[in-house]
């Protein structure tokens, strides 16, 4: 009887991720296994600023995005920084939220920039719209959070929010 229940908890309400890359180090690396709480929880409890939440997302092999046959499915994690109504902007290698500076590592743009995400010399402003959050990466040299239009950070499309690590062992616990 445990079992079925441990098996309901597990199909229901969290999940076992692997994280693939480095864009949310020192709080994720590459290979680490967190567990979390399914989407449905937004339900009940929205977001907060902070929260690293789990995303998929589709991508070519050749590293593009897209939809055809040959895509794969991957997660990406990313930290709340922006809640419905929010305005960020992005400028002089700061961000900002409803005009305060946030206490953030310095903002770094990216060597291979785009013209799908914000240049160094310009400033980034957008609205979050209601349904979305604004997310960023903890390593900021990876623009592929919401700096980047291609990014769909829709709380519908969230998988869930990370809450605790559980490989490697030597950093077993609480994500923050």
């Amino acid at each position: 009887m445990l079992a079925v229940v441990a098996a309901i908890i597990m199909f229901i309400l969290v999940a076992p991720v692997r994280v693939h890359g480095d864009n949310m180090s020192p709080a994720l690396n590459d290979g680490d296994v967190v567990i979390i709480l399914k989407s449905s929880y937004y339900d009940a409890r929205p977001p907060k600023y902070g929260d690293v939440l789990c995303f998929k997302r589709s991508f070519e092999p050749e590293g593009e995005w897209g939809s055809g046959e040959s895509a794969k499915i991957s997660y990406r994690f990313a930290r709340v920084i922006g809640l419905p109504g929010d305005e960020i902007r992005i400028g002089e290698g700061s961000i900002f939220r409803n005009g305060d500076r946030l206490n953030l590592p310095e903002l770094a743009v990216p060597s291979n920039a785009s013209s799908h995400g914000p240049q160094e010399s310009s400033a980034y402003s957008r609205e979050v719209g209601t349904g979305d959050v604004f997310v960023l990466n903890d390593d900021t040299t990876d623009a592929m959070d919401s700096r980047d239009d291609r990014v769909d950070a829709r709380l519908d499309g969230a998988r869930g929010k990370a809450v605790f690590r559980v490989w490697p062992l030597d950093r077993f616990g609480k994500v923050s």
